[in-house]
């Protein structure tokens, strides 16, 4: 595993690791309602990145979220981007994550108007 990043992205902001929080009682936690990619980059260079986007929206969609309710592939890029630059790690090898999960409480419902929260991490891979 390599070092832990000192940012990460929630909803779009950027945020010190250790000031982010969840409430623990979203039904994306407490049922597990969400969805995850997890891929890499070396030189700020995404692998196959549209692909990746185009699994997780599916795998949302399947769970009931609309289109619009989740992040689009082009402002996720730039989370992507701006959280590897605040990291120092554009120039290195990375491993990114995306998790989007339901952002309400009280059960899972697939009425689909689902709000969701979104968490993009990154840290370095070790050669």
């Amino acid at each position: 595993m390599g070092n832990p990043s000192n940012f990460l992205m929630l909803n779009g902001d950027a945020v010190p690791s250790g000031q982010a929080s969840i409430s623990p009682e979203i039904n994306g936690l407490y049922h597990g309602t969400g969805a995850f990619e997890t891929f890499f980059s070396e030189d700020g260079s995404i692998f196959r990145f549209r692909e990746h986007i185009e699994r997780l929206h599916a795998g949302l969609s399947y769970l009931g979220f609309q289109k619009e309710n989740v992040p689009e592939e082009a402002s996720l890029r730039l989370n992507v981007d701006e959280l590897l630059k605040l990291n120092g790690l554009q120039n290195n090898r990375a491993r990114i994550r995306i998790q989007v999960s339901e952002a309400g409480t009280g059960g899972y419902s697939s009425n689909g108007n689902l709000q969701c929260i979104t968490l993009i991490t990154a840290e370095e891979l070790s050669e």
